[in-house]
């Protein structure tokens, strides 16, 4: 039986290129080229970082995932260029299903993500979901990025649940069969399309709008 809903953050409850007419207006032509990349970026040095143990916060990461996305496309920006674009990723717009999602559900509700808590809570505020979430878990508490079991484990440590009793909603395939192999009932919100991960876990559950959750 569910008894806590838990949420990844970024590809799930908030738009991670929600910056592009942003970065567009920034860098002509690219500026979306620029933001594909900076995601994939972003999450690879996730990956690497765990890999290598040599784990910094994702505000870190980002700021290196951006450098490298801009230095990749040939776009040269200044200090305060990217200055900006940094601060305007601490409050990435929520997709529009979110807000009216939340406010139906009844059960507990956290957050998971490989995301700073500085950065979670700053996204959360300008979203207005603050007061439906619980308690906000990161990748900060153990210094080590999913879908290590250890970010995972988290959850049943800090909310007292079993794995099973944990329904775990994320828009990223390899974030849904991390959080599948620990034992949590996965739900995954298609916000792009994309087939199941091939890594011999069976495929989530799979949900067009977060409110096909109520």
């Amino acid at each position: 039986m569910t008894t806590v809903t838990v949420f990844d953050a970024y590809g799930t409850l908030f738009d991670p290129h929600g910056l592009t007419g942003r970065l567009e207006a920034a860098f002509p032509g690219v500026g979306s080229a620029v933001s594909s990349s900076w995601r994939e970026a972003q999450v690879r040095y996730t990956w690497l970082r765990s890999l290598m143990d040599r784990w910094a916060p994702f505000d870190a990461v980002t700021a290196d995932a951006l450098r490298w996305a801009c230095e990749l496309h040939g776009a040269v920006p200044g200090r305060q260029t990217i200055d900006a674009l940094l601060d305007a990723y601490r409050l990435l717009p929520a997709y529009p299903d979110v807000a009216p999602a939340l406010a139906n559900l009844s059960e507990r509700l956290a957050i998971l993500s490989n995301g700073s808590l500085p950065m979670i809570r700053a996204a959360c505020d300008a979203a207005g979901i603050s007061d439906r979430i619980e308690v906000i878990l990161s990748s900060d508490d153990v210094q080590v990025y999913k879908p290590d079991p250890r970010i995972y484990r988290l959850v049943p440590e800090r909310l007292g649940v079993a794995a099973d009793e944990v329904r775990f909603v994320s828009g990223n395939g390899w974030d849904c069969v991390g959080a599948a192999a620990f034992g949590f009932d996965v739900v995954h919100i298609s916000r792009r399309p994309e087939p199941p991960e091939r890594l011999g876990a069976v495929p989530p559950r799979v949900i067009d709008d977060l409110r096909d959750l109520a």
